[in-house]
């Protein structure tokens, strides 16, 4: 036994407060206590607030990506943060496990104990598990991962015509997978609309041609689904053509957006959402005198909405 395992064995227990969540079928808080005092040197023990350290410790999962974090709290204040990015939870769990074992003697674990009990020691730099687990590939990593995805949207939008007009629209975002406000998104997609309507015994067409750009700024993550709340700004123009004469108008919007999603196969990303639309430009489209004397096609209403499904794929 070296000189500083013998300090380490003889210094009183300390007493470590350990708080544990993760997603189901993560090894529980049993099996991560015992992992972290196989690989610790220093004797401790589980307290409640009364300890002298405690150690937040929490796994979340999304599309297919187990994220960790460790956090060391002290009595005086002080904090410090270790993320933890992998495919498989157990790799992050036990990578979990040796950064607060790390933390608790303030050197390199204790390599867990041998197979057979008459196979003898190694030491924890000759440790394979200690030296190339898996989880710990991106283990000082600090910046979640970016991620690029491409997908349509069907959408029932009100306001730009009477009714609801039919739209279609290609979007391409970025975003940053994580949780709460370490999540984010920024969109940009362009949109097509149509629509019909009989005025004067005439059919007139409306065409919406837009772009919109938006932003998701925090992401809430209740296993395979996301909800984001997100805010879009829409610019373009609306054409309105009857037989022969048609007329241009600017289409400016803005819109508050309740966006769920969901993964599968760690790829596909199927979406839902409803949007209320506050309209920048109101516009009104009549013909002849009909705007003078009310009898008009179409007036932009002060607030309206939309709703929307569609379907995405997630690089990487």
């Amino acid at each position: 036994m070296s000189a500083e395992s013998a300090l380490a064995l003889d210094a009183p227990p300390e007493r470590i407060r350990t708080l544990y969540a993760a997603p189901a079928g993560c090894p529980d808080k049993t099996q991560l206590a015992s992992e972290i005092r196989k690989r610790t040197r220093r004797p401790w023990i589980p307290a409640g607030r009364s300890s002298e350290r405690t150690f937040r410790i929490a796994v979340t999962s999304s599309a297919g990506t187990f994220r960790g974090r460790l956090l060391t709290e002290s009595p005086s204040g002080a904090k410090q943060s270790d993320d933890v990015i992998g495919d498989n939870c157990q790799d992050v769990v036990s990578a979990l496990a040796i950064k607060t074992a790390l933390a608790i003697d303030g050197g390199p674990p204790r390599p867990l104990p041998p197979v057979f009990p008459g196979e003898p020691e190694t030491p924890a730099r000759e440790d394979p598990r200690f030296m190339h687990p898996p989880a710990l590939l991106r283990l000082d990593a600090r910046d979640l991962p970016w991620r690029f995805t491409v997908g349509a949207q069907i959408t029932a939008l009100g306001g730009v015509a009477p009714g609801v007009s039919a739209a279609g629209s290609l979007f391409a975002d970025l975003s940053r997978i994580g949780e709460g406000e370490d999540a984010g998104t920024l969109r940009i997609s362009v949109m097509r609309a149509q629509n019909y309507v009989i005025a004067n015994q005439e059919i007139i067409t409306m065409k919406l041609v837009a772009s919109r750009l938006e932003g998701c700024p925090l992401h809430r993550r209740f296993g395979a689904l996301t909800f984001a709340p997100c805010f879009a700004v829409d610019t373009g123009v609306v054409e309105w053509e009857a037989d022969p004469p048609s007329v241009i108008r600017q289409w400016l919007a803005a819109s508050i957006i309740a966006r769920t999603q969901v993964t599968l196969f760690g790829r596909l990303v199927l979406e839902g959402q409803v949007s209320a639309v506050l309209p920048i430009v109101r516009d009104k489209l009549g013909f002849g005198d009909e705007e003078v004397t009310g009898r008009l096609v179409h007036e932009v209403p002060v607030l309206t909405g939309s709703a929307s499904g569609g379907v995405g794929v997630r690089f990487p």
